[in-house]
C-alpha cells in the first residue's frame, strides 16, 4: 500500500512539472487581466506561440519585464480581504480569503512563467539529436545557448565567459578552418562557465552563511530531507549533506541553469566519442557533414537541396514534373550529400544510424501516403530505385526495379491478381538488377598494355648475356628492336584498386625505340544496365574529362586532340594524357536462360523456363599516354617526397 501511495505522490510530482495545464495559467491570467494587469496580450501570444524557440524567446521578454516591475520604486494599491477564525477544539489560528497587489501578483506569475520556461528548456535540449555532431548541429546549439544565455541574464546571472564562448562558436560557424579540437574547445570553456556560475552565485554566497547556520541549530531542528534514509551520520557529514541538497534545489529552481548543464554535458560527451573513435581527417569531414541535407521526399522538397547539386539531373526533373501538376508517383530523393560523405555514413556507427533512420522514416511516409506496407505480402510497398548524378552519365548508374519483393511477396500478388507470369517476371527483374549490381562486377574482363619508351634496364646495343640470365631480351639493343618485357602493374593496381583482384586483369608491356613518351591501352569488358543508353565513346570521354577537370594536381589530363608521342614530352605534373580522339567503344549482348541458373527452387526454375534475360556488354579501348621521365617520375618522386616530408 505504501508503495502506491509514493507512486500516486510521484505521478502528481511528475504531473505537476510537465503538465503546463496544471498550473492552470489561463485562469490565474483571467484573474489579473480583471485587475488590469499591463501588457497580459504579449504573454497570451507567447503561450499561444507552436514555435517552441519563438515561445522561450517571448516568455523570457515577459519575465524581464515583470522583473523590471517588481524592483520598481512605485507602489500599488493593495486589496486585502482576509477573514481569521480560531478551531475551537486544538486553538489552531486560520486565514482566508484575498491579499491583492500588483507586485505580489507579478512575483506569483513570475514564479510560474519561471517553471514553465524551464520544462521547455528541458523540451528544447531534448528533442535536437545529439547522437551525432556535425556543422549543422552546431548552428542548432548555438541558437539554444542564445535562449539559455538570455535566461540566465534574466535570472540576475551575468558571465562573460558565456559570452566570450557564444562568440567563439558564432565565429566557428562562419569560418571552415576551424578544427574539430577547437570545437571541442569551445565546449570545454562553456562547462567551465557553469562551473564559475554555480561557484559565483550559488557556493561562494551562500556557503559561509550556510555553515554558520548550520553550526547554531540542532540535527533534530533539520528537515527530514536532509538526513540520510538509513543510520546516524556525525554532525559534519550532516552539514555537508545538507549544504549539498540545498544548493541543489537552488540550482534546480534557477532558470535555465541546471538545463544549460545537462544540455553542455551530452554535447561533450558527443564530441569525446567522436573524437577518441575518428581520425583527424574523418573528424574534419564529419564537421562538413550535414545528415539533414542527405534526403528529401519529391512531394515536400528540402529548401536546402532544392538544386540540381544536390538532387541530382533525374531527382530535379521529377521535382519539376510534380510542380507541373504531373501524376509523378510518391517518392523520396537521397542527395548527393550521402555520396559526398558515403566514407563517413559507412565508417561510423552513428552516422549510419541516422542515415538508416532517415530512410526507415521516408518509407514509413510512403506507407502512409501509398496505403501499402513494405515486406507485406498482402499488400506491398515496391520501390523502383534509380541512381543519378548532376551530370549525367548514361549507362554507368544502376538501378533496381520491383524492390521490397520476395519468393513470398510473389506468391501472394500472383495470388492476388490472378496472373503468376506477371508475379513472377517482376520478381525476375528485381533479381536480374540485383545481379548486376552485386552479383557479376560491372567490369569483367580486363586487360592492360604498355607501349614502352626506351628505359635505363635494357641495352643500347646488342650484349652477351651473363650466366643465368632468364630474360634473355633485356641484353638486346632497344634502339633497334621493339621487345616484349614485363611490368608489375596488374599487382600495382591490385594494391591501388583492390576490386580489381575479383575480375580477370592482365597487363603486358613492349618496349620501343623511342627516348621518352609512352602510351598505355587499356580494354575493360562493361556490363551495362539492362535500362538507359548504352556506353559509348563519349560517356567514356565524359568521365575523363570530368575526372581531368576535378584533379587538383594535374595528375590526369584530357586531350581531344591526334596525338603522337613527342607531343606528350614534358607536360607539366601530368602522369598521364587521356586520348580522346582515339577512344572507343563496342556493344554486344549476352543471353541468359534464367531457368538455368543454379541455385533457383524447382518451382522457380519451372516459372522462369525459356526466360531470355539479355545483358549487354560493352567492350571500350582507352588510350593515355606519359612521359615516362617529366610526368610518371620526376613530378610523381617530387610529390612523395614533399609528401613524406610533411608527415615527418
Amino acid at each position: 500500500m505504501k508503495r502506491v501511495e509514493l507512486a500516486i505522490t510521484f505521478y502528481k510530482l511528475l504531473n505537476q512539472k510537465y503538465n503546463l495545464d496544471f498550473i492552470e495559467m489561463e485562469n490565474y491570467l483571467g484573474q489579473l487581466k480583471a485587475e488590469a494587469f499591463p501588457d497580459l496580450g504579449s504573454l497570451y501570444d507567447a503561450l499561444a506561440e507552436p514555435d517552441l524557440k519563438k515561445k522561450i524567446y517571448w516568455l523570457l521578454d515577459y519575465q524581464e519585464e515583470l522583473k523590471k516591475l517588481i524592483l520598481s520604486d512605485q507602489t500599488y494599491e493593495v486589496k486585502e480581504d482576509i477573514y481569521k477564525k480560531r478551531h475551537i477544539t486544538v486553538d489552531i489560528p486560520s486565514m482566508y480569503g484575498s491579499y491583492r497587489e500588483l507586485k505580489f501578483d507579478a512575483l506569483g506569475l513570475a514564479f510560474r512563467i519561471e517553471s514553465l520556461i524551464n520544462v521547455l528548456f528541458e523540451e528544447l535540449a531534448g528533442n535536437i539529436d545529439l547522437t551525432l555532431i556535425t556543422k549543422s548541429t552546431f548552428f542548432k546549439i548555438y541558437d539554444r545557448l542564445g535562449l539559455f544565455d538570455k535566461a540566465l541574464r534574466v535570472d540576475g546571472i551575468t558571465s562573460v565567459e558565456i559570452e566570450r564562448q557564444l562568440d567563439m562558436l558564432a565565429h566557428s560557424l562562419e569560418t571552415r578552418e576551424f578544427t574539430y579540437t577547437q570545437h571541442l574547445d569551445i565546449f570545454k570553456g562553456f562547462t567551465q562557465a557553469v562551473r564559475n556560475i554555480i561557484n559565483d552565485y550559488f557556493n561562494n554566497i551562500h556557503g559561509e552563511n550556510l555553515t554558520q547556520i548550520m553550526s547554531q541549530i540542532l540535527p533534530g531542528q533539520i528537515l527530514a530531507k536532509y538526513h540520510p534514509r538509513k543510520g546516524k551520520v556525525d554532525n559534519e557529514k550532516l552539514c555537508h549533506m545538507t549544504s549539498e541538497i540545498f544548493f541543489r534545489d537552488r540550482i534546480a529552481l534557477s532558470l535555465g541553469l541546471q538545463q544549460l548543464d545537462l544540455f553542455l554535458s551530452r554535447i561533450l560527451n558527443t564530441l569525446y566519442q567522436q573524437s577518441n573513435k575518428l581520425s583527424k581527417d574523418k573528424l574534419h569531414h564529419l564537421l562538413l557533414y550535414d545528415p539533414e541535407k542527405t534526403m528529401t521526399s519529391i512531394k515536400n522538397i528540402h529548401k536546402r537541396v532544392s538544386g540540381i547539386i544536390h538532387l541530382g539531373n533525374k531527382g530535379l526533373n521529377m521535382v519539376r514534373l510534380k510542380n507541373y501538376g504531373m501524376p509523378v508517383p510518391p517518392g523520396f530523393i537521397i542527395t548527393t550529400e550521402a555520396f559526398r560523405y558515403r566514407e563517413i555514413i559507412d565508417s561510423y556507427p552513428p552516422a549510419e544510424q541516422n542515415f538508416k533512420e532517415q530512410l526507415l522514416q521516408q518509407i514509413s511516409d510512403l506507407e502512409k501516403n501509398t496505403g501499402t506496407t513494405f515486406s507485406d505480402l498482402n499488400n506491398p510497398l515496391l520501390l523502383s530505385v534509380r541512381s543519378g548524378s548532376a551530370i549525367s552519365q548514361p549507362g554507368m548508374m544502376d538501378t533496381f526495379l520491383d524492390v521490397g519483393m520476395n519468393e513470398e511477396i510473389a506468391n501472394g500478388i500472383a495470388e492476388l491478381t490472378g496472373n503468376a507470369w506477371f508475379a513472377w517476371d517482376s520478381y525476375r527483374r528485381f533479381l536480374q538488377c540485383y545481379g548486376m549490381a552485386f552479383g557479376p562486377k560491372k567490369i569483367l574482363f580486363a586487360s592492360m598494355a604498355t607501349i614502352h619508351a626506351a628505359t635505363g634496364s635494357q641495352e643500347v646495343l646488342d650484349r652477351l648475356p651473363k650466366a643465368g640470365v632468364v630474360d634473355l631480351r633485356k641484353n638486346r639493343s632497344i634502339m633497334n628492336n621493339i621487345i616484349l618485357t614485363t611490368t608489375g602493374a596488374a599487382k600495382a593496381l591490385s594494391l591501388v584498386i583492390p576490386e580489381m583482384e575479383q575480375i580477370g586483369f592482365i597487363a603486358e608491356s613492349v618496349r620501343i625505340p623511342t627516348s621518352t613518351g609512352s602510351l598505355i591501352i587499356l580494354v575493360l569488358n562493361l556490363q551495362e544496365e539492362l535500362s538507359g543508353e548504352p556506353i559509348s565513346r563519349e560517356l567514356i570521354n565524359s568521365v575523363y574529362r570530368q575526372a581531368a577537370s576535378d584533379d587538383p594536381k594535374g595528375y590526369l589530363h584530357y586531350s581531344d586532340k591526334q596525338n603522337v608521342s613527342g607531343d606528350i614530352i614534358g607536360i607539366p605534373r601530368a602522369a598521364a594524357v587521356i586520348e580522346g580522339h582515339e577512344n572507343h567503344t563496342r556493344t554486344a549482348e549476352l543471353a541468359i536462360d534464367l531457368g538455368k541458373v543454379p541455385g533457383l527452387e524447382k518451382e522457380t526454375i519451372s516459372l522462369l523456363k525459356g526466360t531470355i534475360a539479355r545483358v549487354p556488354v560493352t567492350q571500350a579501348v582507352i588510350y593515355g599516354w606519359y612521359d615516362n621521365e617529366m610526368g610518371s617520375y620526376v613530378n610523381i618522386l617530387g610529390d612523395r617526397t614533399v609528401s613524406v616530408a610533411e608527415d615527418m
